[in-house]
């Protein structure tokens, strides 16, 4: 390992370097060459050369990006602008401290969409200072393998079948079947309520019969007491006719009117039992 690999920040994942040589940054006319080895990044950076409006553009496709830069001690307070997409630029101001200042940070973007984007570095200062652009960092757009990843970080890999996740079709068959035992339901429902209204409506037409046929049998009985009633009075009466006679014969006679009588009044009462 080099000694200006060690200024270099490690490509990974989520993140990959871009060192200012290169091709993929284009670079306006008039910038220059130069470097530290072991403090700079490969030991090489590039400088505006004290030209106002000389600018920087770097086109990826990732969420993010970072610049990073040398600012020496004696470039005063160089500003640069940074603008991402045609977006409202951001401006960097740094002021001179007396020393070399290695691997500033000029500029964070927020998080972006995924996609391409562009980003264009200005150097806006006048013609006593001057911005080194080290190198950049970008943030790749999340694969499908790199979100499992993150996905499963502090998770413990696991070869037991128990453990092994379900497959997503048995998910899609779990979902199938909620729908189809809710349909099922909402269909039984239905039908529960049908089966209640047709039973309601066959007792409420049997009562309403049952109804109809009362004054009918109200009426035959009534005409049943009125005729049991009269056919009492009449043996009564019959009876009551027999007189108290000390004659034998007139006796005799009056007896067999009077059982004649009664035999007509049970005959007549049978009668009218019968038409119940």
């Amino acid at each position: 390992m080099t000694s200006s690999s060690v200024a270099c920040p490690p490509n990974s994942t989520s993140q990959i370097l871009v060192d200012d040589t290169d091709p993929r940054i284009v670079y306006s006319a008039g910038w220059v060459e130069a470097g530290t080895p072991g403090s700079e990044c490969d030991g090489t950076t590039h400088g505006s050369n004290f030209i106002p409006g000389a600018t920087a553009t770097f086109t990826f496709e990732g969420v993010g990006v970072q610049v990073f830069g040398t600012v020496g001690s004696p470039d005063g307070s160089p500003t640069s602008t940074y603008q991402v997409d045609g977006a409202v630029p951001s401006t960097f101001i740094f002021n001179a401290n007396g020393i070399t200042n290695y691997r500033v940070l000029f500029y964070s973007s927020p998080a972006l969409d995924s996609g391409t984007h562009t980003l264009v570095m200005t150097s806006v200062g006048n013609d006593t200072t001057e911005i080194f652009l080290d190198y950049i960092v970008y943030n790749p757009m999340p694969s499908s393998s790199s979100t499992s990843s993150l996905i499963s970080i502090g998770a413990v890999p696991s070869n037991d079948p128990a453990t092994t996740p379900i497959p997503s079709a048995s998910a899609g068959h779990a979902e199938s079947s909620s729908v189809g035992a809710i349909a099922g339901g909402a269909v039984g429902a239905v039908a529960g309520l049908v089966l209640g209204v047709a039973l309601m409506y066959f007792f409420m037409r049997r009562r309403n019969r049952k109804l109809k046929e009362m004054p009918e049998l109200e009426e035959l009985e009534a005409n049943h007491n009125v005729i049991e009633s009269y056919y009492t009075t009449s043996s009564l009466a019959s009876t009551q006719l027999v007189p108290t006679s000390r004659n034998s014969g007139t006796m005799a006679d009056s007896l067999v009117m009077a059982d004649t009588s009664r035999q007509c009044a049970s005959t007549v009462g049978y009668s009218a039992h019968s038409l119940r």
